[in-house]
């Protein structure tokens, strides 16, 4: 079941669609499962501008509901790649999809603004020397995360990298945050690496006293912050 998926990250983005959704079921229900087309808008290269990131987008809907071509949306729900593919996906339903126009979305505002947030699995942990930082140090992170194909019942695997800067720990608090750790993440989607095909993510600090969990991979502590 998709609940026991511990290393889920929940998207929200603003996103037009690019073409009506299709049923990709063949379940004997007025709901069933429809894709269609959307895109990230992503910072470009010189963080002044936005490149396009293809999104797929998959509902389990009343047809009605479904995604409409040149309409825009604010979707929430389990975001996932697919490393074989390069396919980007978000899974919402009725629930967590609100239209907010048929106008054309100002692609350079959103650009870097979609957000995702869960607990992820630490693969690898670095910190390099910042003299613009406080503290002097910027904390990145690679960390796994999981996403249920409902359709064709199998998980996917993938990584998102994280980029603390600012918000990096003091040295006094880098102990728990290893390889193998579990933490809870979250922050702005800005941009792809074109190497590893990895998103990276700008980490958020929400408050000076909000909870963060870190922990290992079998057992999740509740460790305040700031």
């Amino acid at each position: 079941m998709e609940l026991e998926n511990s290393f889920t990250t929940i998207m929200t983005a603003i996103v037009p669609s690019t073409a009506d959704g299709v049923r990709i079921d063949f379940e004997d229900s007025q709901f069933g499962w429809h894709t269609a087309n959307t895109s990230l808008s992503l910072k470009d290269s010189n963080e002044t501008g936005h490149v396009i990131e293809p999104l797929k987008a998959i509902g389990h809907v009343w047809g009605p509901d479904t995604l409409k071509r040149g309409r825009t949306y604010v979707l929430v729900g389990p975001f996932g790649q697919d490393l074989m593919t390069g396919e980007n996906v978000i899974k919402y339903h009725s629930a967590t999809k609100t239209e907010v126009g048929t106008h054309g979305a100002d692609l350079d505002d959103l650009a870097g603004k979609a957000l995702v947030n869960g607990l992820g699995l630490l693969l690898n942990v670095s910190y390099a020397e910042d003299p613009e930082i406080e503290g002097g140090w910027n904390l990145t992170v690679n960390a796994k995360h999981e996403w249920y194909d409902s359709v064709g019942e199998i998980m996917l695997e993938f990584a998102i990298t994280y980029v603390f800067g600012h918000i990096t720990p003091h040295r006094s608090k880098w102990g728990p945050i290893q390889a193998g750790a579990t933490m809870w993440l979250n922050g702005t989607v800005f941009k792809k690496d074109p190497v590893s095909n990895r998103f990276i993510v700008k980490y958020l600090h929400v408050s000076t006293c909000y909870l963060q969990w870190i922990g290992d991979s079998g057992n999740v502590d509740r460790q305040p912050r700031g």
